[in-house]
């Protein structure tokens, strides 16, 4: 999927911004805010932002120039020069292994980078996985703060009935 000049991805540490560069694009940063051609990209009240010239921290091959700010200790922005974004549909993979899941309409467009899951939590993903806030997001979700158990599929509505 070509997704044009920004995507953002989601992680469990929160989201990043990827953001492509044109010629002739202006771009002005500092420990406040990120501006590109006099628009706000990223600002911070709070926490300052920081940057560096290495995307390989992202994953990127070496080679690969752009900068990447982050807030917090945590990568927010990275922006770097280009024509086109692509996303590529990735599988669920649980200890290396491809999980099917044949209740997804679509498959997910964000990759996400290999995550240990602490002992005594889970990670979560809804099914509606490229809209869903889910443990990508937010986290593992520990398992004293799970409540019950799910019982009734209530959609779609063809597929009403208990959980067996």
């Amino acid at each position: 999927m070509v997704v044009g000049r920004s995507v953002t991805v989601s992680n469990p540490h929160g989201d990043l911004r990827v953001r492509l560069l044109a010629s002739g694009d202006e771009l002005r940063f500092d420990s406040r805010r990120v501006v590109l051609n006099g628009r706000i990209l990223l600002n911070t009240v709070f926490e300052r932002i920081s940057w560096n010239h290495d995307l390989g921290v992202l994953g990127a091959e070496p080679g690969v120039r752009g900068t990447v700010f982050y807030v917090g200790g945590r990568p927010r922005l990275a922006v770097l020069p280009g024509k086109r974004l692509q996303v590529l549909p990735v599988q669920l993979q649980v200890n290396g292994r491809v999980i099917s899941e044949p209740y997804l309409s679509r498959p997910m467009a964000e990759p996400m980078a290999p995550y240990k899951v602490p002992p005594g939590h889970y990670f979560v993903m809804g099914d509606n996985r490229n809209n869903s806030s889910d443990s990508r997001t937010w986290g593992p979700l520990a398992s004293s703060r799970i409540l019950g158990r799910a019982e009734v599929i209530f959609w779609p509505p063809s597929r009403v009935g208990l959980i067996r």
